[in-house]
């Protein structure tokens, strides 16, 4: 969602393939009926609400501070473009 509100960072699909396989997530657990699927419901809701009241330039801020290469949350989950 952070990449679709500002073009210039992506997610690293690498390192987010290596993050959901340490968890033991596989896309059907996510998915319509999986295991955590109301768990990723939620979450997407929840962050789909914040961002649509953010202006680009700080999702950019956020997704760099959240998932940047010093990222809080996740270090290295985004990259710039």
């Amino acid at each position: 969602m952070l990449g679709t509100k500002c073009p210039s960072w992506q997610i690293d699909l690498v390192e987010a393939r290596t993050r959901f396989a340490q968890l033991n997530l596989r896309p059907a657990d996510w998915q319509e009926g999986g295991r955590h699927a109301g768990f990723f419901d939620e979450r997407l809701s929840y962050y789909g609400s914040l961002l649509s009241r953010m202006s680009e330039t700080r999702a950019c801020a956020a997704a760099e501070e959240a998932f940047g290469p010093d990222g809080r949350v996740r270090k290295g989950w985004m990259k710039q473009q």
